[in-house]
């Protein structure tokens, strides 16, 4: 854990911008790879995350795709509830963070959450998504009841059948669960340009990454075609030869399915 002197930096703090939100927020980012404390903090973090691993990992969300298995046990007409915690790493308060830490490991077998079941909730970094059959008016009170915990900490909440998570869109249609990919407005149709400065395995996973997606997101054909399309639109875009998308498209797909069924997604 001790710091070595020829290669300790100081940290420094830049912003990135996110012009899709309204008043162009700033997502705060801390480049502290070479602090100091940083040995300090891998010895912390490898003696304590194994024992958080073991009892949060049924209440956290891995990927889109852990999400959407979860969901599936959940076919009932609740109402689909994402929230977010601006900014939630840099607000909150050291001292509490340490106490809730504390309280953690010395007493971990907890049922419940503000007296919320913890098996309706599931938590993906600072965003939380939880489904309910509670009435409107009782989860906006709770809601505000949260926001009211800390004034530097607030909660961006959406509350419908229908909403975005993570990059999986997530819908409730009378009981049965919809989903398709979701793009970001201040993503899309970006991707790594081709040709630049990297392996070639970069490009191909790209690529493999946005069509495993959309096979795994799609809950039907339509769904499925319509996101191949800008895949494809997307990927030419950015400068990907038509040519490099076709093999991928035809070499993922040649894992799943027959010849007749891909052919017409590679012409």
């Amino acid at each position: 854990m001790m710091p070595k002197r020829e290669k300790v930096q100081l940290t420094y703090l830049y912003f990135i911008p996110k012009p899709h939100k309204a008043g162009t927020p700033l997502r705060p980012i801390v480049l502290s790879m070479s602090m100091p404390t940083t040995g300090i903090s891998k010895f912390l973090d490898k003696l304590i995350r194994p024992i958080f691993d073991k009892h949060a990992r049924s209440i956290t969300i891995i990927d889109g795709v852990d999400l959407i298995h979860r969901l599936e046990a959940y076919t009932t007409n609740g109402h689909l509830i994402p929230k977010t915690y601006l900014y939630l790493y840099t607000m909150l308060p050291q001292e509490e963070s340490l106490d809730i830490l504390i309280e953690f490991l010395v007493q971990h077998d907890y049922q419940k959450v503000q007296n919320i079941p913890i098996d309706i909730i599931r938590k993906y970094v600072d965003d939380i998504f939880f489904t309910s059959k509670d009435s409107l008016e009782s989860i906006d009170q709770m809601l505000d009841e949260a926001n009211s915990f800390y004034s530097n900490i607030k909660l961006v909440r959406q509350i419908r059948r229908s909403v975005p998570f993570l990059d999986v869109f997530i819908q409730n249609s009378n009981g049965a669960l919809k989903k398709s990919v979701y793009h970001k407005e201040a993503a899309d149709p970006y991707a790594v340009p081709f040709g630049l400065d990297h392996p070639d395995h970069v490009f191909r996973n790209a690529v493999d990454t946005a069509i495993t997606r959309a096979v795994r997101y799609s809950t039907n054909l339509s769904q499925f075609e319509k996101e191949i399309r800008q895949i494809k639109l997307m990927f030419l875009y950015n400068g990907y030869p038509p040519r490099h998308i076709n093999l991928r498209l035809t070499t993922l797909f040649s894992k799943y399915l027959s010849k007749i069924f891909y052919f017409a997604y590679v012409q």
